[in-house]
C-alpha cells in the first residue's frame, strides 16, 4: 500500500504535507513540535495540521520510512526525535520525481493558458 500511495499521480493535501515532512526529515532529525511548525511555515497554518502530522509521522515509523527515539534533557520534557531511514530516503526520491513531472504538467496548463504552443 505504501509503494501505491506514495507514486500517486493524483496527489492531495496529505501527500503534499507527508511530503514536505520527509524533505524536512532529510534535512536533519526533529521532533513532531518542530515539524509541524516547519509545515506551518511552508505551507501555511491549518487546524488539522497538528494531528495529520501525527498521524503521518506514527504511519511512517509503522512502515519503516522513519525511526524516532526518545531525547531526555534535564531541563524540558523528553521529546520523540524523527529521523529517514534509507527506504524513506527512497521513497522521497520518487515523490520528487512525480512532483516535478506535475510541475512540468502544470506549466503546460499554464503556457497553454496564455497562448502558447498550440
Amino acid at each position: 500500500m505504501l509503494k501505491r500511495y506514495c507514486k500517486s499521480k493524483n496527489w492531495k493535501y496529505n501527500d503534499i504535507v507527508s511530503t514536505v515532512m520527509l524533505i524536512l526529515l532529510n534535512r536533519k532529525p526533529d521532533h513532531g513540535y518542530n515539524i509541524i511548525h516547519a509545515v506551518s511555515d511552508i505551507l501555511g497554518y491549518s487546524p488539522t495540521l497538528n494531528g495529520m502530522i501525527y498521524r503521518l509521522l506514527a504511519f511512517f515509523e509503522a512502515n519503516g520510512v522513519v525511526r524516532s527515539e526518545w531525547q531526555i534533557e534535564e531541563a524540558s520534557q523528553p521529546k520523540k526525535v524523527y529521523t529517514i531511514t534509507e527506504r524513506g530516503t527512497s521513497i522521497l526520491r520518487e515523490r520528487i520525481g512525480v512532483l516535478r513531472s506535475q510541475i512540468n504538467r502544470l506549466k503546460e496548463i499554464l503556457t497553454l493558458y496564455e497562448g502558447g504552443a498550440q
